[in-house]
């Protein structure tokens, strides 16, 4: 993979310089050179085209090829005209029941988050939507440091995620929470007492009343991973028994993987009896999977309940969109108070005539460090002078 690379920047180079040959020394093999003829470049160049693996660079490898210009990412539909439609319709769709006042929840099955991410998918969806919160399972993000460049791109403007990577032995896995860091979060945690499922849970206080944010992952049970589906309802009952004495009203979101759209499966009549007997219940209905079974929920008490308007929208992966309003209200906007000069309000040739003046030209110390205390300071009582400093209470985004 890195010879790929540094062909890249060599292909770069070659093509600038004009050289007929070209020797690069790897940054981590500081004796070793590569040396390129031009055959060789254009060979890499075709090589690259073919290359499917580019995106798992380490992040500083990738951040300097791209800003290099000389990594691409692939075109998806989105921005062309179809892609475009079927933003309007989600957009539609998810307006038909959005309260502006209330608190949004939406929750995904991305399948990776990898390339969503990347591509600016899972951004879209969050801001376009005014989501509060964003609960993602099976992101299939490491913790090993390799995937560092999609938690970035995740980290958006006026959020916080809450990242639990997948385990070390799981192709699939992983599950996060991208929430808006305006929401008074009181405690998370990540549950490591089940082997069945993976899931978190986050403690959020809004005014005078909180709840208890619960998200979940069941990979499908195999031969390979030997997770029965009796294991899980097992420790699935233990773990809502626990919760029992959450603060405040209980929501819990996920992928469990039973096909709860078949009522008289045995796994179903299982799953709907714990909910049952704990006072809670599924508020999904419809197909949330390709295969057109319904594996995601979105589960709260069923006396006093604070989900509303349950919707299941668009495949943004081979699992639908589920998105619902909570029954508290958003936190008023932030204000922060900025410090600020305005430094267009400066006459340039007043400011001139000031620095020619000043002790830094007529008597400037001798000392390196006195010299830098009195740049400092008599650049400051220039600037208070010609540009004072004011402050502005703004509204944080």
């Amino acid at each position: 993979m890195y010879p790929t690379i540094i062909g890249l920047v060599a292909c770069a180079l070659w093509i600038i310089v004009g050289l007929p040959r070209l020797s690069l020394h790897i940054m981590d093999f500081p004796d070793h050179a590569v040396t390129y003829s031009k055959d060789q470049l254009l060979r890499i160049g075709e090589c690259v085209k073919q290359h499917k693996h580019l995106s798992r660079l380490p992040y500083d490898v990738f951040d300097r090829i791209s800003s290099l210009d000389l990594l691409r990412v692939e075109r998806t539909k989105r921005g062309t005209k179809g892609g475009l439609k079927r933003k309007q319709r989600l957009l539609n769709r998810v307006n038909e029941h959005h309260d502006t006042k209330k608190l949004s929840m939406f929750s995904l099955n991305c399948q990776s988050v990898k390339s969503k991410a990347i591509q600016g998918i899972i951004s879209d969806i969050v801001i376009e939507n005014d989501i509060d919160i964003l609960a993602l399972t099976e992101t299939w993000l490491n913790d090993d440091g390799s995937d560092d460049i999609y938690v970035k791109t995740l980290t958006i403007q006026g959020y916080d995620l809450f990242n639990i990577p997948r385990g070390g032995g799981d192709p699939h896995g992983g599950i996060a929470v991208l929430y808006k860091n305006s929401l008074k979060l009181i405690a998370k945690s990540v549950n490591q007492n089940v082997a069945s499922f993976e899931s978190c849970e986050m403690v959020f206080s809004t005014g005078t009343r909180c709840f208890t944010l619960v998200v979940i992952y069941r990979p499908p049970p195999s031969a390979k991973n030997r997770l029965t589906t009796t294991l899980f309802l097992d420790e699935f009952s233990e773990v809502l028994q626990d919760l029992a004495l959450a603060r405040g009203k209980l929501i819990l979101v996920g992928d469990v993987n039973i096909h709860l759209d078949l009522p008289n499966d045995p796994s179903t009549r299982q799953f709907t009896a714990i909910l049952e007997s704990l006072g809670l219940e599924q508020l999904v209905v419809g197909p949330t999977h390709t295969r057109g079974h319904t594996l995601d929920v979105v589960i709260s008490n069923a006396t006093g309940g604070v989900v509303r308007d349950v919707r299941v929208l668009d495949l943004i992966s081979d699992h639908r969109l589920i998105a619902c309003n909570l029954d508290f209200t958003k936190p008023a906007p932030e204000k922060k108070t900025l410090t600020m000069r305005k430094y267009k309000s400066i006459i340039l040739q007043d400011f001139l005539n000031d620095i020619r003046a000043s002790g830094l030209i007529t008597s400037p110390e001798d000392d390196v460090d006195d010299l830098v205390e009195q740049y400092n300071r008599e650049m400051t009582d220039m600037l208070d002078k010609h540009a004072p400093a004011c402050t502005k209470t703004v509204v944080a985004n």
